[in-house]
């Protein structure tokens, strides 16, 4: 097994501009082209009652770290909530979703592996992108398939 390049990454982007997802808002905070495409790191926050619809990514793993409120999320079959400190790791060919259920927003970090759907928040196609557009789009750009909406 190949050795990791070990690097320290300082000044992740802290005043990264918020991009609105459905009901979220999403930051780039690490792109992937500051570590070789290695991974990308984003942030995201989600009001009461919003989160992202049961999709597949066909190219990338995703963990989730979640920084505040109370994530639910659906991967495969089984339903759980993560809080604060937990860590979930939603591999590639497993459907997933996630929602904030709660009455408090939800806050995370995600670690996207390898890097290059942290580039679908930097789109200039995105504000105001409608929701078929949006599933065209991931699905073009990026590999991703909306299984329900």
């Amino acid at each position: 097994m190949p050795v990791a390049k070990t690097s320290v990454l300082s000044n992740i982007n802290p005043a990264a501009s918020w991009v609105p997802v459905l009901r979220n808002r999403v930051s780039v905070r690490l792109p992937g082209f500051r570590n070789d495409g290695e991974f990308a790191m984003i942030e995201i926050e989600a009001i009461p009652g919003a989160g992202f619809p049961r999709h597949m990514h066909q190219r990338e793993d995703e963990i989730f770290i979640v920084l505040q409120g109370t994530a639910t999320f659906d991967l495969g079959r089984d339903s759980f909530d993560a809080g604060p400190g937990s860590v979930t790791v939603l591999p590639r060919l497993v459907p997933h979703a996630w929602w904030n259920y709660s009455c408090d927003p939800l806050r995370m970090s995600v670690i996207i592996r390898p890097a290059g759907l942290e580039t679908l928040f930097t789109d200039h196609r995105m504000p105001g992108i409608g929701l078929d557009d949006l599933k065209t789009l991931l699905r073009v750009d990026h590999g991703i398939i909306m299984l329900s909406v």
